[in-house]
């Protein structure tokens, strides 16, 4: 999300803006986990909404399926992630 408005209320919690490199494109629904494995690569950034009726449901499948592959979950350093701002 690309928005003026974001960066100094992130600042001011803060927080930073993370990009995401694979979205499920779950606010529209259909196949969310075949869409993340499909796009999914080592390092990526999975991008998954919450506050949905189906959406911790979603995130389940999303996280077990992922996990099934042999991913594992991690909060990334500072000096791997990469940014233009």
């Amino acid at each position: 999300m690309k928005n003026p408005f974001v960066h100094p209320i992130l600042e001011q919690r803060g927080m930073r803006l993370i990009g995401w490199t694979v979205r499920g494109l779950d606010t529209i629904g259909g196949d969310v986990v075949g869409r993340v494995l499909r796009g999914v690569r080592p390092g990526a950034i999975v991008v998954l909404h919450q506050g949905r009726p189906k959406s911790v449901e979603t995130i389940e499948r999303v996280v077990d399926a992922l996990q099934r592959e042999g991913y594992e979950f991690v909060i990334p350093d500072d000096a791997r992630l990469k940014t233009k701002r």
